[in-house]
């Protein structure tokens, strides 16, 4: 059975010290060994604790399992968070390991561990503050892997559980919250496969009503929650939706019922669940797992993954379930979510024996029976699934290829109209990313420069900042520019908003920004600055650049705040920035026009450069379906990226130190597009960099635009382009009439679900490879997604008419050459 140590945590606190007792035996015994210490004073632990806190949770990002995601993001290097955990580890175990009055409770407790026996360590305390130490990396533990630690309150009493029926089935009540910016499907995903012989009972829709009866009447072994928690004003709280939560005391009498009932775990896979631990601990339930902070979506979902292949395929108690569910995170995500590990903390009371998967469930009981459900007296009910009756070939019903034809057409106009309605923009626009991600690099665009000015150059201008100064010092800027000249660049594009005069000690700057004569430079202004002019709208141009050679900078992101399309014209009359035209399309047309290429517009305001247009987006293009970003006011196209992993794949840059130092190679300057921009701030989402850590500078996400208008005009760089609609349901109708006819053929001429499922499998693996190809080759843009889904629908709907016609054609042989006294006879047997 193992062992069973409970170290109890009197009235105390880390500023005075802790009483603690030990109790010592084997597991469902009384104690056989008690023993009485104390531990030390050790504020350093709360200070720590609560340094590791908040550098933890400034590395939160959209998808933590948290209600909300924090306003700004906080960015802290990874070091730190390390550094801080390890010196919080580094004094709890001085702590523990330091004061002659526990000396005897340690040795006691290693003897305990280093007899090879499993040891189940509880923390009884009623402090909070004793339960977020990581106490698994106590290095008494550590070299042991047969003891891990679990925590319950100092007052705890056995439930009172009713005697139970067998049952052949773990049955577990999955409550699915809140979703916002988390994937719960995942969890409801591991638990389907991996627990392939419990019983999961969903609700379809979690309230409280609901959720307390089927507490109340039903029995449960295991209730299990994901979605969004929080532990606040000292109680536990896990959302429905975005804006109703429940706590454990509002379902107090259901849960105490259902503990009655036979309920033995609860797990919360959401975030923050100390005080629903505390409140479940305090209601007597025997197990709880929850997680002591926020946690990654990802890391939740590995954690699942890792514990019910643990729990449910071994014999193990949940314990040591939990705690190789915790290593195995450890070496998977350590690295990318430091002290992701630490979070999975689990409560049992020392009065409730160890649970593992076999003590829930019991071995299903034995039947002769086959092909039947057994009765209670024994008899059986026939399946028809199971009957052996076989139609004669000869009258089996069929479905013509006409059918699946009109079935594809319908099943094509559904998907057309939900596509219509933008229930397929999410999943179309992630399909585009991952084609888009699939193309070979092409290498930086030669054409261009970017001049990084970094965090270090802008602390340099803060302090040297002159009366007047924009975000580069005016005797920088015309020290960069006199140097930039010497080299002959063809055009210079400045990405900074500087709204306020040239000072009046460099009279020359505002002299050389007027000048056409050498390299243009092109400036910008801003359409939708709200923060920095709340009472009006945008940011001016520099006031030195005249307006023909200025472009707005602003960017357009999608719904998931990702830029994927790029803006050309955009024409705002209450802005204060007076340009239409984007900064990029204002930088490659000076360029274009040393080249005799000059900018004109179609009747409809579509862009033409040389032998290319620049078709506008439209609203059916790459699922922006009743999208009120695709406004036909606006001039914009998709963004067709150069691919690439780090910054210098798309563009040259040299940081601005060098430049100044003159410290680079002048070939980089001569004749080429240089852009001078921030690369500190303004970080953009892109599909090549959706991770916090792997955003781009806006400075880059305009040398993508240059380099595409470019590329387009000078190197027959195709655009991405995509169907007309009615190409659209042409495509898609295809791909539903394939996926009915091919069902039709495998299933109804060969009866062969297997040749059904590979014919599928090639099918799906066709579609794929046929919009790479396109996207690849010539850029054209396929719906793949609801091409699938009309592939899938149409087999399945096919699939399910003939199951449908053969199962009435079964029944109606069956009642016409069977007679009653066989199936009497069939359930005899």
């Amino acid at each position: 059975m193992g062992k069973l140590a409970v170290l109890k945590f009197g009235r105390g606190s880390f500023a005075s010290g802790f009483p603690v007792t030990l109790r010592l035996g084997n597991e469902g015994e009384p104690a056989t060994l008690e023993l009485d210490g104390s531990l030390p004073s050790s504020p350093s632990l709360v200070e720590l604790a609560e340094t590791w806190q908040f550098s933890y949770r400034s590395r939160g990002i959209l998808s933590f399992r948290q209600l909300k995601a924090p306003s700004a993001q906080v960015t802290r290097q990874r070091s730190s968070l390390v550094t801080v955990a390890k010196d919080w580890v580094e004094v709890m175990n001085d702590w523990l390991n330091s004061d002659r009055a526990f000396q005897p409770i340690r040795d006691q407790l290693l003897k305990a561990i280093s007899s090879g026996e499993d040891v189940r360590l509880v923390i009884q305390a009623e402090q909070l503050e004793l339960w977020q130490l990581p106490w698994h990396l106590w290095n008494l533990l550590q070299d042991h892997s047969n003891a891990d630690v679990t925590f319950s309150l100092a007052a705890f009493a056995a439930p009172v559980v009713q005697p139970q029926s067998v049952k052949n089935r773990i049955r577990i009540l999955v409550l699915l919250g809140d979703s916002t910016n988390i994937d719960i499907q995942t969890d409801l995903r591991l638990l389907t496969q991996q627990l392939p012989q419990a019983e999961i009972y969903i609700p379809t829709e979690v309230q409280r009503e609901q959720l307390c009866n089927d507490l109340w009447q039903q029995s449960w072994d295991i209730l299990f929650f994901a979605g969004h928690s929080s532990s606040q004003f000292n109680e536990g709280r896990f959302y429905l939706d975005q804006e109703i939560y429940l706590t454990i005391d509002d379902l107090r009498y259901a849960l105490q019922r259902a503990i009655a009932n036979g309920l033995q775990l609860a797990i919360f896979n959401s975030c923050d669940g100390l005080e629903l631990a505390r409140a479940l601990a305090d209601i007597q339930l025997p197990a709880a797992i929850v997680m002591r902070e926020r946690i990654p979506d990802e890391a939740a979902q590995k954690f699942l993954h890792y514990f019910l292949d643990t729990f449910a395929h071994t014999q193990q108690p949940l314990h040591l379930a939990v705690r190789e569910a915790r290593e195995k995170l450890h070496t998977a995500l350590d690295d990318k979510y430091p002290c992701a590990s630490w979070l999975p903390i689990f409560c049992q009371s020392p009065a409730s024996l160890p649970v593992s998967w076999y003590s829930l469930s019991s071995p299903p009981p034995t039947s002769s029976l086959i092909g039947a459900q057994a009765k209670e007296d024994g008899s059986a009910i026939v399946s028809p699934i199971t009957s052996n009756i076989t139609p004669k070939a000869s009258s089996q019903p069929s479905i013509t290829r006409w059918i699946v034809l009109v079935m594809s057409f319908v099943v094509a106009s559904g998907v057309m109209g939900v596509r219509s309605l933008g229930g397929l923009r999410g999943l179309e626009l992630k399909m585009f990313d991952h084609l888009m991600l699939l193309r070979p690099f092409e290498g930086s665009d030669p054409r261009l420069v970017v001049i990084q000015i970094t965090d270090d150059d802008v602390q340099e201008q803060i302090r040297n900042r002159e009366p007047g100064d924009g975000s580069l010092r005016d005797r920088t800027l015309k020290k960069l520019l006199k140097i930039l000249d010497q080299h002959q660049p063809r055009v210079i594009g400045i990405d900074l908003l500087r709204d306020q005069p040239i000072t009046p000690q460099h009279p020359d700057l505002h002299t050389r920004l007027l000048d056409s004569q050498k390299a243009p430079i092109i400036g910008i202004c801003k359409h939708s600055d709200f923060q920095r002019n709340p009472p009006t709208f945008g940011t001016p141009r520099p006031p030195s650049i005249p307006i023909e050679r200025t472009g707005f900078s602003d960017l357009t992101y999608d719904f998931d705040k990702v830029i994927r399309r790029q803006l050309l014209k955009l024409d705002l009359p209450v802005s204060r920035c007076e340009s239409s035209d984007s900064f990029a399309l204002q930088v490659a047309v000076h360029h274009l026009r040393k080249t005799g290429i000059k900018p004109k517009y179609l009747p409809d305001n579509t862009l033409q450069l040389g032998l290319i247009t620049f078709n506008r987006l439209e609203n059916h293009a790459a699922g922006y379906q009743n999208s009120s970003l695709v406004n036909p006011k606006i001039n914009q196209i998709l963004l067709n990226y150069r691919p690439y992993q780090k910054l210098e794949q798309i563009a040259n840059s040299i940081p601005l130190q060098k430049v100044l130092d003159q410290q680079f190679n002048p070939s980089f300057i001569k004749d080429r597009i240089v852009l001078i921009g921030r690369t500190d701030t303004d970080y953009h989402l892109t599909p090549y960099a959706e991770q916090s850590a792997l955003q781009t500078p806006g400075v880059y996400i305009h040398a993508q635009a240059v380099s595409q208008i470019l590329a387009a005009v000078l190197d027959e760089r195709r655009l991405v382009s995509w169907m007309p609609a009615w190409g659209d349901f042409l495509w898609i109708w295809i791909w539903a009439a394939a996926g009915g006819i091919l069902t039709w053929r495998t299933v109804f001429s060969h009866n062969s679900r297997w040749l059904r499922g590979v014919g599928l499998l090639l099918g799906i693996a066709l579609l794929y490879f046929w919009c790479w190809f396109f996207i690849l080759w010539i850029t054209l843009l396929f719906p793949l997604v609801p091409a699938l889904i009309a592939f899938l629908t149409t087999s399945w709907l096919t699939t399910g008419l003939h199951q449908l016609q053969l199962r009435q054609f079964t029944r109606k042989h069956t009642s016409t050459e069977h007679t009653p006294n066989s199936i009497a006879n069939f359930n005899h047997e």
